[in-house]
């Protein structure tokens, strides 16, 4: 049987709309800068040009809310359903520092599914989870390199701060690496 891990933030929730708003900027401004000068460039604070304590600080200062009112992208259920097809659906989420981070991605899923809802991993170490009949679906080109140097199958999801830039059905996409 596959097991399907399915990362949280830039996969299933606008990781990145929540950010540019804690660190009180334009939202449209930065993804278009984003997206002309620093294409395929994955982290955040190097794109709004401040420095990683402070994004983070303006992370926490919103409390459990920045992560359990994220925004759900519109791909997110489509996603899980033909993903659940496919094997066993777990998300696997890196939490932040504050403890806030844990509860609020709890939430996060509790509001998609319900209160007695249990299928997640919260670590920083996703490739301790690789073997040969595992797939982690993930935005961060790091994360699928260790997961794959582990010896599991790790899938780049398509988003435009790496590699997989231009591919619009996302959805298609992992679906057939998943398959092949």
């Amino acid at each position: 049987m596959k097991i399907v891990y399915l990362d949280l933030d830039g996969v299933c929730s606008n990781f990145i709309k929540s950010c540019i708003v804690a660190n009180n900027l334009d939202y449209y401004d930065t993804i278009y800068r984003w997206e002309k000068d620093f294409k395929g460039v994955f982290s955040a604070f190097e794109v709004f040009g401040i420095d990683n304590s402070l994004f983070w600080k303006n992370i926490e200062s919103q409390g459990e809310e920045f992560w359990s009112d994220m925004e759900v992208y519109s791909w997110f259920y489509e996603l899980y359903n033909e993903l659940s097809k496919v094997g066993r659906v777990i998300f696997l989420t890196k939490p932040s520092n504050s403890p806030l981070s844990h509860s609020g991605k709890i939430k996060w899923l509790q509001k998609r599914f319900d209160k007695n809802f249990k299928d997640y991993i919260f670590t920083p170490h996703k490739e301790l989870l690789a073997n040969k009949n595992s797939y982690l679906v993930d935005d961060c080109p790091n994360n699928i390199k260790k997961f794959n140097d582990a010896g599991g199958n790790g899938i780049l999801f398509p988003q435009f701060w790496n590699s997989k830039i231009d591919i619009e059905d996302k959805v298609s996409y992992i679906l057939d690496k998943i398959s092949n």
